[in-house]
């Protein structure tokens, strides 16, 4: 289909378009609306079209919006839609998006090369159906936890952004840079700049954990949920995440984020679609990092992302990324404040946690007709 694409007409939409409640047109590939007419007119998206990956592991559920109506699905996309009225969309969008639906998929495609499932998978899915009413009343807890879990991502947001304040407090904008600090490259102060590692996740313990673009939400990381891989003891010497180390992701929808490794939990590598900085005595990996937060280094992100369909971000690019550099204690007083920062954000990852738990625990009561008397 890729021969298809024009510079405009009617939208594709592909998985990296799929977010988290609503889907998005931006960064999408177009097609000819005649084409379209002839050979696709029945994937055509409608309002409210519930949209999922075929990937057992993404876990994303989206919905069709008006601005996105009419637009094409592309391979790797599943269609919902309730088949009547005896299922609510809601309901539909919550179940799909549930742990009880995806070990349901899990289920089906272990032992499958290629982890992915298709309609063939979803008939032998089973979804508990009460009544209409009761389907809307347990959508309106639902959604009542959701809130609750929002409002804690919301704090998490507002620790970050104390952080960035008083990183510009102490050191100044670094665009206009009125301190006049020192202005070097990425690659002056590191030890190694390098990709990760190419191999398959594993559920099982067959290796140390693997770290991939998927795990790290939020700036955090679920290490629980973190799969490992396979992995000669030569190789995983070399792949091996210390602490003070900084990820960035090289594509996809979240190109150019960066990940510091505060503490290391076990083991761990990370994988290929990941860069890793390790950086040198000369600097505190905690101002490196914020300063990779900040507007200066995200307008240089913007100016060397290369590639059309998936922009993305190479070592070589990121090696000459400009930063300017305070003395060292000064950057070591700003790591013992995002220390302290931290610990209470700790607290609140953890309060994070429990409210997930919470909420899971409530969905699996919904699905097993516990929750609604």
């Amino acid at each position: 289909m890729a021969v298809d694409f024009t510079e405009y007409g009617i939208p594709l939409i592909r998985l990296v378009n799929l977010r988290r409640k609503t889907v998005t047109l931006e960064g999408c590939n177009f097609l000819s609306p005649e084409k379209v007419e002839s050979k696709w007119s029945h994937f055509k998206l409608k309002n409210q079209d519930i949209l999922i990956s075929s990937s057992a592991s993404t876990g994303i559920v989206s919905e069709v919006t008006k601005e996105s109506e009419g637009s094409i699905a592309y391979t790797g996309i599943i269609r919902l839609r309730p088949k009547n009225e005896a299922l609510d969309r809601e309901f539909l969008k919550i179940f799909v998006g549930s742990e009880i639906f995806t070990r349901q998929i899990d289920a089906l495609v272990t032992g499958s090369t290629i982890h992915h499932y298709g309609p063939s998978h979803l008939k032998r899915v089973t979804i508990p159906l009460p009544p209409l009413s009761v389907q809307r009343q347990i959508v309106a807890v639902l959604e009542r936890a959701e809130a609750v879990k929002r409002q804690r991502h919301e704090a998490d947001a507002q620790t970050g952004a104390l952080l960035q304040s008083v990183f510009y407090e102490m050191f100044g904008d670094p665009v206009r840079n009125e301190r006049e600090w020192n202005v070097v490259t990425v690659d002056s102060i590191s030890e190694k700049i390098q990709y990760g590692y190419t191999e398959s996740a594993n559920i099982e313990k067959i290796g140390p954990k693997f770290l991939r673009i998927t795990d790290i939400q939020n700036n955090g990381v679920n290490w629980d949920q973190v799969p490992y891989c396979k992995i000669s003891n030569d190789e995983k010497e070399k792949y091996l995440l210390k602490t003070g180390d900084i990820l960035f992701a090289r594509t996809g929808a979240t190109v150019g984020k960066s990940f510091r490794i505060d503490q290391i939990v076990q083991e761990s590598i990370f994988a290929s679609y990941l860069i890793r900085v390790s950086l040198s005595e000369k600097v505190d990996s905690n101002y490196v990092f914020h300063f990779f937060q900040s507007q200066y280094y995200w307008s240089q992100i913007q100016n060397t992302m290369v590639g059309a369909g998936q922009p993305g971000v190479n070592a070589t690019k990121l090696a000459k990324i400009k930063i300017p550099l305070p003395p060292l204690p000064l950057q070591q007083q700003f790591a013992r404040i995002v220390e302290s920062v931290e610990r209470i954000h700790d607290q609140q990852v953890a309060s994070g946690r429990q409210i997930e738990g919470l909420c899971e625990g409530l969905m699996q009561r919904a699905f097993k007709g516990d929750l609604i008397a």
